[in-house]
């Protein structure tokens, strides 16, 4: 009962033309070779999996919320075909079982924490993996085909295991003790119809989720230490120059450099995105441990999002903004979360740009939210707090009880005034105006973490860490616009723009 085979194939080529090299679970070439017949596939189960996501992020262009809606309700047609088909073990292939749970993945049907979400489909392909063996050697009894992708496939379950459990705050379900599987290489990918591009950034996910491993180690022990009152300052440096090691460590052709055309590829701007994501994940850990005066975390936060936005930028202008996977919809959170804080900001310059970011993340939420259901309410919620000066203000209070609107600066700071009226002046936050300028320091900051201590003593005028080198580039470098830029003068809180019911929505979005 599956479409006419015209139709059938424009989606399985949209799969693997988008969805595919973000996330490489099937064997590009193995897959055509195999599948001509599709009447009778060797798999029907994977074969349904494919079509939902392909269909799903359909090439249709059209903005009619009609047309829209329709790819989705033909796309959640084949998810049901294939879950069906799941559910009662139709299929037994161990390898496409587990490509077919990871397509899964690609759907998230609800908010709650007990739906079936990508986290679950993690879970439950990891123990399929487990029952095969994936995690073990290969047997040299197995087709060279199989041995390539149980290998392929337990390093793929591995990544999505650690960023599934980092997004959620959940425990992570694959344990790398219990491994003897060899690290992927680029000899693993050859002959899959792989491009050398994708081999090496699918290489460089798994580091990825290494990388995750690492941090959140790190990231646990200064917790504990941080609820005992213990010195921390070590541990975020730590973190720091992990972070610089990977980015320096990434491949040349993974590095999106804005003024080089060259390195603007769509896996690039994917990597680039994960990265910073996670660098203000580790910051605003630190911001609203309230310790960010002895640390830079509010600029590196800061010029993180930019370095955020402009990768989104430039999705926009390349039209691939609706071809990106689910999870890199929600990276968004992380930034938009951290720009509601400057939003009140005293800096005119500081608060026109957490503007700004505002009004491009919402329209880039509102005009993905039908094929992205999940970001409906992150864009409701944002939208709503972007109007309220009251709420920001009390937002604001709860990560920086310390800077009030009395003038104070970061070195020397007074109890915030939690009584303040919404409408008197707003809040005012640590100065970042160093960060314009290249190797940034901070001076004369006051260290909580060590209790005897003279405070007036402590000054940290190097903390040991090139911050520059958690960028590729400087976000303020004056170089070419990837997209036309808001005209700042003319925005007003007027001009804000607001959540309207889903029924009243304009399905136009001006993007820029």
């Amino acid at each position: 009962t599956i479409p006419d085979e015209e139709t059938c194939w424009r989606f399985i080529d949209n799969f693997f033309e988008y969805i595919n090299p973000q996330l490489p679970i099937i064997d590009k070439t193995n897959f055509y070779e195999t599948y001509t017949d599709l009447r009778n596939p060797p798999s029907l189960l994977l074969l349904n999996s494919v079509l939902f996501v392909g269909a799903w992020h359909t090439n249709s262009e059209s903005e009619n919320p009609e047309e829209q809606f329709e790819s989705v309700r033909i796309a959640q047609i084949f998810l049901k075909r294939a879950r069906f088909l799941y559910e009662y073990s139709i299929e037994c292939e161990p390898i496409a079982l587990i490509q077919s749970l990871l397509c899964f993945c690609f759907n998230n049907e609800n908010m709650s924490n007990i739906a079936k979400n990508d986290y679950y489909w993690i879970h439950t392909a990891v123990g399929v993996a487990y029952a095969y063996n994936l995690h073990q050697k290969p047997a040299s009894s197995l087709t060279p085909y199989k041995r390539k992708m149980y290998k392929r496939l337990y390093w793929i379950l591995f990544f999505k295991d650690r960023i599934t459990a980092f997004g959620y705050s959940r425990p992570s379900a694959i344990n790398v003790t219990d491994c003897d599987q060899e690290m992927l290489t680029v000899s693993d990918l050859s002959n899959s119809g792989m491009t050398h591009l994708e081999q090496i950034y699918l290489i460089n996910l798994v580091k990825f989720g290494k990388l995750l491993d690492k941090i959140g180690a790190i990231q646990h022990e200064i917790t504990k230490l941080y609820t005992n009152k213990r010195p921390v300052l070590h541990l975020m440096k730590k973190c720091d120059l992990i972070m610089i090691k990977f980015l320096q460590n990434l491949p040349k052709e993974l590095k999106f450099k804005f003024n080089d055309k060259s390195t603007h590829s769509f896996l690039s701007l994917m990597s680039l995105s994960q990265y910073y994501t996670l660098l203000i994940v580790i910051h605003r850990a630190n911001i609203l441990r309230h310790s960010a005066d002895v640390y830079p975390s509010w600029a590196i936060t800061f010029q993180a999002v930019q370095m955020i936005k402009l990768l989104s930028d430039c999705l926009v202008a390349k039209n691939l903004i609706k071809k990106v996977a689910l999870l890199s919809h929600n990276t968004l959170t992380s930034p938009a979360i951290i720009m509601l804080y400057h939003l009140l900001n005293e800096d005119e310059k500081i608060s026109k740009i957490a503007n700004e970011f505002f009004l491009r993340i919402l329209g880039i939420w509102r005009a993905t939210y039908r094929k992205f259901p999940v970001v409906y309410p992150m864009m409701c919620i944002f939208g709503y707090i972007y109007n309220s000066e009251e709420h920001l203000k009390e937002i604001v209070k709860s990560v920086a009880p310390k800077y009030n609107s009395a003038g104070n600066s970061p070195g020397n700071i007074a109890k915030a005034d939690v009584s303040q009226e919404p409408n008197k002046a707003p809040l005012k936050l640590p100065d970042l105006s160093f960060i314009v300028n290249p190797g940034f320091r901070i001076h004369n900051m006051v260290d909580p973490f060590n209790l005897n201590s003279d405070p007036n003593a402590s000054k940290f005028e190097d903390l040991g860490v090139n911050f520059d080198k958690l960028f590729s580039e400087s976000v303020f470098a004056k170089g070419e616009t990837l997209v036309p830029k808001l005209d700042l003068e003319s925005i007003s809180r007027k001009s804000k723009l607001r959540p309207q019911p889903q029924n009243q929505m304009s399905p136009n979005v001006e993007m820029s």
